[in-house]
């Protein structure tokens, strides 16, 4: 999700793996389809609206199937499929723990 040339990325690790190994990667989906990162931005912008995601290397780079489809296969990975996968996000044992967690993300506005 962070790289800031993700075709090389994704090539380089086509090149480590063995023919026909198989990639799996777990990835956030876009912004607007993360609870998680709509509750944090709703609680912490205080009503003011906030810049989206930065297009390139972030967080939610990778949610977009048919650019990761294209990444991939620049990058040597013939055969790509999806699934859609829904987790809850879970920031840390308490909430004192998870106030630092979010609060350090760079997508955090400052308080």
């Amino acid at each position: 999700m962070f790289f800031a040339d993700p075709v090389a990325a994704f090539s380089n690790l086509a090149r480590a793996v063995r023919p026909g190994a198989r990639l799996v990667m777990l990835v956030w989906q876009s912004h607007d389809r993360n609870e998680w990162a709509v509750a944090i931005e709703a609680a912490l912008s205080r009503g003011k609206p906030m810049p989206g995601p930065a297009h390139g290397a972030n967080p939610f780079s990778l949610a977009q199937s048919a650019e990761v489809e294209s990444i991939l296969g620049a990058a040597g990975f013939s055969v790509v499929g999806f699934e859609d996968v829904h987790e809850p996000v879970l920031y840390g044992p308490d909430a004192e723990s998870a106030y630092e967690i979010v609060c350090s993300m760079s997508t955090t506005p400052p308080s």
